[in-house]
């Protein structure tokens, strides 16, 4: 665990949870909490969920219901709430890395589209299941409502930005049987406006 978060999130801010001080991670921005006796899991998770971190490692503890009360949901929800936000970190990355590695050729673009449909289709799933999720957690913590905003607002964005991609892969696609010369007249004229539009959205 510690090489892969270090390798993979290096910039993230990272909270540990656990019962005893055992994961350890080679990142400079975390923070390490634990239990004891006088002091649940579900206390310091509760406070610094404030801090907004971008991960939560979560070791031996006593139960997800610990952590789940925390969070404002069961201990299952909670399992699918750290899911779902690891889900849509990691595919977020790969749409990241396979469109910063691709040249700028029209081909190119065309073969990368090809190859990015299905983990668009992924992404905007697992948005628009986090937007449920944060609605929740944010009615049943209104103390919590501006970090949860900023979350939601970030996760809108990011549906907002599959929904472009997904227009974008449509393009590609129409692009394809297309001479090379009519290609970048379409490209200028379709593909162009959407890249525009979701340069917008940062």
């Amino acid at each position: 665990m510690n090489q892969g978060i270090a390798e993979r999130t290096p910039h993230d801010r990272v909270l540990i949870l656990e019962d005893l001080p055992e994961l350890r991670v080679a990142i400079e921005n975390y923070m390490q909490l634990t239990a004891c006796t006088a002091v649940r899991v579900d206390d310091p998770i509760r406070s610094c969920l404030r801090m907004e971190p971008h991960r939560i490692l979560v070791g031996e503890v006593r139960g997800t219901s610990i952590v789940g009360y925390a969070v404002g949901t069961s201990g299952s929800e909670t399992q699918h709430l750290l899911a779902d936000m690891k889900q849509y970190a990691d595919i977020a990355q790969h749409i990241g890395e396979q469109r910063n590695s691709v040249a700028r050729a029209i081909p190119a673009n065309i073969a990368m589209y090809d190859k990015l449909e299905k983990d668009v289709r992924a992404y905007a799933a697992v948005c628009t299941t986090l937007h449920g999720e944060l609605t929740v957690y944010d009615g049943k913590y209104p103390a919590q409502h501006q970090s949860t905003e900023n979350t939601l607002h970030n996760v809108d964005n990011e549906a907002k930005r599959a929904g472009l991609l997904l227009k974008q892969i449509e393009v590609a696609r129409r692009l394809r049987p297309l001479e090379d010369a009519h290609q970048w007249t379409v490209w200028q004229r379709d593909m162009q406006l959407l890249l525009d539009q979701e340069k917008a959205l940062d």
